[in-house]
Order: structure tokens, then sequence, then C-alpha cells
């Protein structure tokens, strides 16, 4: 699969994909416990927000840590879900933009579809990981923030990959790891960055 040609998707996330993708022909018995055991760490970073989100809003959930291992896990899974539906969405715009000879326009659709996409999970996550659930109208300043700043720095961090970067000469084999590893810590600022944006408007309009 060619995923160059089935989506618009910045070229660090595409080389994550091809990679599991490629693998997979090779899968065996072992699948599903890699699966399982991939789902549970990648929990994790679910599992650290919501303790983040604790921390920033000064307040603790009611909930034991199994309870929150658990949303933990249904937050991935539901990531998961939103991803493969955006690929479809993304799949589809390429197929539609193809036929459309304005290229400012094509550009113009692309651009805003990449940036309303995660939008949408980010304003879910604004929603619903802080103790305090504000509504979706007190959450929209901070989703903004984040969405904007996913938006730029996945652009600037796509540049600075391809054409600044001698990280393959240096760490070889391990490159892929260590560009998704820094690619989801800058992602990760982002999110923590707008989590305190909504909780200081919050505390400003008294809501907490």
């Amino acid at each position: 699969i060619n995923l160059n040609q089935v989506a618009y998707l910045p070229e660090s996330i595409l080389s994550f994909l091809e990679y599991f993708l490629n693998n997979t022909k090779y899968s065996n018995g072992y699948s599903l416990f890699f699966i399982a055991t991939s789902v549970w760490g990648a929990s994790n970073l679910f599992y650290q927000m919501i303790e983040t989100a604790e921390i920033i809003y000064e307040r603790r959930r009611p909930q034991t840590g199994a309870f929150k291992r658990v949303i933990s896990i249904l937050f991935m899974l539901i990531f998961i879900f939103f991803f493969v539906g955006s690929w479809f969405v993304l799949s589809f715009l390429k197929v539609v933009l193809s036929s459309i000879q304005d290229g400012f326009f094509s550009i113009f659709v692309k651009n805003l579809v990449l940036f309303f996409l995660p939008f949408l999970l980010i304003l879910y996550i604004n929603v619903w990981i802080p103790p305090i659930k504000p509504n979706i109208k007190k959450a929209i300043p901070g989703a903004v923030f984040t969405s904007l700043y996913w938006f730029i720095s996945t652009f600037i961090f796509g540049i600075y990959v391809k054409y600044f970067s001698n990280l393959t000469e240096i760490y070889g084999a391990l490159t892929l790891l260590l560009i998704s590893i820094l690619y989801l810590y800058i992602l990760t600022n982002g999110l923590i960055i707008g989590f305190i944006i909504n909780y200081n408007i919050q505390k400003k309009e008294g809501n907490i």
C-alpha cells in the first residue's frame, strides 16, 4: 500500500504507518498479544493526560487508578476509531480534489480539513479529560490553540526532518522511533498548554 496515494498526512506519520503496514506481512500467532500490549502501552499516554489535567485543575478524581486505566484504554480505542475515520475522510477528499483544477482552492480545502479533524479530537479531549468537565463552548479556546499548535508544529517539524535533520546518519534504524517520540512530545506539549488555557479562563470566570 502506497500511503502517499491514499490520504493527506504528514510525512513523519506516513513513514511510521508504512513501517507497521509492511511488518504485518510477517505477523504470526503473537499478533494478538502484540496488539493487546501495544494498546495497553499506548493507553499510558491518556492515563498521563488524566493525571496532568488533575494537577493543572488542582483537583483529583474520586475514582481509583484501575478506573482511570479503563478510561484510558477507552480513550485509546476512541482515538483509533477516530484516526481510521479520518483516514477515510482524507482519502475521499483526495479523490474529490484531484478532479478540481483550481490549485489554490484544493490546497485551502486540504489544509482546512487537516486543521478541523484534529480540532474535533482535541475538543473531545478538552471536554472529557479534565476532572472538571467544561461544556463544549468553554473548551473551545484551548482546543483552538492546541489545533493551531499541532498544525504549525507538524509543518515545521516535517520541514526540519526532511531538509535539516541528519538523524538517519546518527541513529540509523532507531531514527523512526526517535522521530515518533519527539513528534509525540511536541504534540503533548500543545495539549497541556490547551488545558492550562481552559483552566485559567474557567478560573477567571469563577467556574472553578
